[in-house]
């Protein structure tokens, strides 16, 4: 970024190459055009890229930048950008100066843009540098101005030029703000209201946009995360908690949609909708209501690619995944309905319907996996999750809830392998080293279990139930003052300890209170 962009005609080119000199011995980066080229694309889009990538725009104001049309259209793309403008006064434009100007005018194409720019630097404080005698001082009033507000002038310039190559990019998610990034620039928004110059509408539909789909994202985790945590584990053993399975893996599918649209997905609302509604609300998708989600799905996906022609067989595939994922999300809902309604076997023959009419796609061998399970068919699942991996090796899902099966059937090492190569694959994932930690102390390896456990916490510092765990494995292993600490923080966090791990809390606190200090 460059902290001026300096709008000049070529006629006042000796001026400009000075005050240029100047401003680069005071440590100033400037973009200022040199080139006498012809008025090409290329070149004016040259010129808006540094006009764009600019902090300050300095209009160097003189008879001949009044009488040429490029400049006035450089002004024009300034004041849509909302740029910092200083007016740099080279020759004064009064009296015989100003009515040759303005006479100059009538008649041009351009005469209307000429004017209201001209107004509009009469409205700005100027910067007199028309006397050559005195440039040093007026040149140290040029730094201060240019020095003011630093904070806002290139926040400004940061999140336009990042916001017009969002949309360059045809509103590519990958290009939206995320975290802190997010954060400051939301505080900065919202900071600018009474500032000058004023963020543009490009700022605030960056802006919102990205807050848009950093909630839509962390509804989504934190959905699968609060999903599955009531089960003790993961997300495939439906029996007891019905669709919470499914469910799961609703929260978790719209990741090949976001490659066409960055906006939520009707597949994702569904599932947002589960979370805060209830079950009640699958309950409710009725055929009509299918048909409209699938409607909207690929009315949204090519809305967004509306500028690429519809020819291209990516686009095409792209819109055709979104439908297909669509269709068996809804089919998966459906089948979520049979299971709570306690009709396994119908569920089931939707489950194999899926991969007969999906046989390539993964989402369809999760969701007859997942179907299988709750049904207690393990086996037949865990060649489902097999599938599943064929189709996708890098899906760490698949993994974790292959490990959840081997585990259900007592298949100890062959989980604790999937749940290994999970973590491998999703190594800040927090409830696969829940999970494997309970393992490892189901297996008797309670230091590995800690080991688990303490990165859980790390990764996920309210999942109160690692407390809990971890607290048990301390114990088993003689370190009460850990045990005492990691229980306390989980009453303290809202948890209930079970009955047995409470009678052991207060046998503990019972034998610390009667041992005599030493």
């Amino acid at each position: 970024m460059a902290d001026a962009f300096i709008s000049y005609s070529r006629r006042d080119g000796e001026f400009v190459h000075k005050l240029e000199d100047a401003l680069a011995a005071a440590q100033k980066n400037v973009w200022v055009d040199w080139e006498d080229i012809a008025r090409g694309l290329n070149w004016w889009k040259e010129i808006q890229t540094g006009i764009e990538s600019a902090d300050t725009t300095l209009i160097v104001v003189t008879e001949h930048w009044l009488l040429s049309e490029i400049c006035h259209r450089e002004l024009e793309y300034v004041r849509a950008n909302n740029k910092r403008v200083f007016p740099v006064i080279r020759q004064q434009i009064a009296g015989d100066v100003e009515i040759r100007v303005k006479g100059t005018w009538v008649d041009q194409e351009w005469e209307q843009r000429a004017r209201d720019n001209w107004k509009y630097l009469r409205s700005l404080n100027w910067l007199f540098f028309d006397d050559d005698a005195k440039f040093e001082n007026a040149f140290a009033d040029l730094l201060i101005a240019l020095d003011s507000d630093q904070s806002h002038i290139k926040a400004h310039t940061r999140y336009q030029m990042r916001g017009l190559e969002w949309t360059q990019s045809q509103r590519n998610p990958s290009f939206l703000l995320e975290g802190d990034d997010l954060a400051y620039a939301e505080r900065w928004l919202a900071d600018s209201a009474d500032k000058k110059p004023e963020p543009t509408e490009v700022h605030h539909d960056y802006i919102m946009t990205s807050r848009q789909a950093a909630n839509s994202k962390m509804a989504r985790e934190a959905a699968r995360e609060r999903l599955v945590q009531q089960s003790r584990r993961a997300a495939v053993v439906l029996g007891t908690v019905g669709t919470i399975a499914i469910l799961a893996v609703l929260a978790s599918i719209p990741i090949s949609i976001n490659a066409v649209n960055s906006n939520a997905t009707s597949v994702a609302q569904v599932a947002t909708a589960t979370v805060e509604q209830g079950l009640a609300v699958m309950a409710q998708q009725t055929s009509e209501a299918r048909e409209q989600a699938s409607s909207t799905q690929v009315a949204v996906a090519g809305a967004t690619l509306s500028p690429v022609p519809p020819t291209l067989t990516a686009v095409a595939d792209a819109i055709e995944q979104a439908k297909i994922e669509q269709n068996i999300a809804l089919d998966l809902a459906d089948a979520s309905l049979d299971i709570s309604n306690g009709d396994s076997e119908n569920a089931l023959i939707s489950a194999q319907g899926l991969v007969e009419d999906y046989p390539n796609q993964p989402l369809a061998w999760m969701s007859n996996a997942l179907i299988l399970s709750s049904a207690g068919q393990n086996e037949e699942a865990i060649a489902s999750y097999t599938h599943v991996i064929e189709l996708d090796p890098t899906n760490e899902l698949a993994y974790y809830n292959r490990g959840t099966s081997y585990w259900e059937l007592e298949e100890r090492d062959k989980a604790l392998a999937d749940y290994s190569k999970a973590i491998e694959l999703a190594p800040d994932y927090a409830l696969i080293y829940f999970n494997r930690g309970e393992l490892y102390a189901e297996m008797d390896r309670l230091e590995e279990a800690i080991g688990d456990l303490t990165q859980s916490i790390e990764l996920d510092p309210d999942h109160i139930e690692a407390y809990q765990e971890r607290g048990i494995s301390y114990y088993q292993l003689s370190n009460f003052s850990a045990a005492l600490a990691d229980w306390a923080t989980f009453e303290e966090m809202g948890g209930e300890l079970s009955k047995d791990n409470r009678a052991l809390r207060d046998n503990l606190l019972v034998t610390v209170t009667a041992t005599p200090a030493s």
